[in-house]
């Protein structure tokens, strides 16, 4: 998704999903209405819907991600000398240095999140310490959930679900930028990229054990894998869908495993005639 559309995206689903922790009693919104509350985490996910793809940024120099020193700069950008290392057409392994023109973040927000994702070693865009949506759902729903269980809750219930809700707010943009990426082709990582270095010989020649897998499953934790990008949304539809409408949604699922229960008999019969 293009930053606009995760811009107006990241709001709407706030919303929705605001609502749905409010009134099944995940988060309490105490003496705030819903209304209000789901309002508020709306707006503060507006911070948030752009700030995974700081890692865009995050594989620059320090100095540049910082902006800090503009005598280096020209025209907006900065001429940055790297040493690169990649394969010849020989296959060997040389090292050359090249000029590369980078240009500083221009929101502070962004700046501080790229320096974050610097410090944990993220080198890519979609790495899966920045998207992935099992990391950040389950750093998001603790940070959400145990700011309603402190002492400030005994203290201050309004201040504390006014807490809870800005947080949610802030937590729901984050991981509304996943979910907008998942429908994109490149999809988002699950996890970080298994890499398998035990080898077979097959016919002479060494081939990596990853590549005798399934080619659904050679990278099932890479960004560009569909497979799982499909099911983990279905996954999330079906838990929404059975948190505010469960006798429509138990039905639905009736009817669809009913058709493919139906499909597969059908066929089975048709195979049993045949052969």
């Amino acid at each position: 998704m293009e930053g606009k559309t995760h811009y107006m995206f990241a709001p709407i689903f706030t919303v929705g999903a605001t609502y749905l922790l409010a009134t099944s009693s995940v988060i309490s919104t105490q003496s705030i209405p819903i209304p209000l509350a789901v309002a508020i985490a709306a707006g503060c996910s507006l911070t948030t819907s752009l700030v995974a793809d700081a890692d865009l940024h995050a594989y620059k120099p320090k100095y540049v991600i910082l902006d800090s020193k503009p005598k280096k700069k020209k025209n907006g950008e900065y001429i940055v000398k790297v040493r690169v290392t990649k394969k010849d057409s020989k296959g060997n392994m040389t090292t050359s240095v090249e000029t590369r023109k980078y240009k500083p973040p221009k929101s502070p927000q962004i700046r501080a999140w790229a320096l974050f994702f610097k410090a944990i070693g993220i080198t890519k865009h979609r790495d899966w310490r920045s998207h992935s949506p099992l990391l950040w759902g389950f750093i998001w729903f603790n940070i959400i959930y145990w700011i309603g269980k402190t002492p400030l809750a005994e203290i201050s219930p309004t201040l504390n679900a006014l807490l809870t809700v800005i947080f949610c707010g802030l937590g729901m943009g984050y991981i509304s930028h996943i979910v907008g990426d998942m429908f994109t082709k490149g999809g988002v990582p699950l996890g970080p990229e298994i890499k398998l270095t035990k080898k077979k010989s097959i016919g002479g020649e060494s081939v990596g054990f990853i590549k005798l897998l399934p080619k659904p499953l050679r990278g099932f934790f890479t960004a560009g894998n569909q497979l799982y990008n499909k099911l983990f949304l279905i996954a999330g539809v079906e838990v929404i869908g059975y948190l505010i409408i469960p006798e429509q949604t138990k039905a639905f699922n009736s009817i669809i495993f009913g058709m493919v229960k139906g499909l597969v008999l059908m066929l089975a019969q048709i195979s049993g005639e045949l052969f």
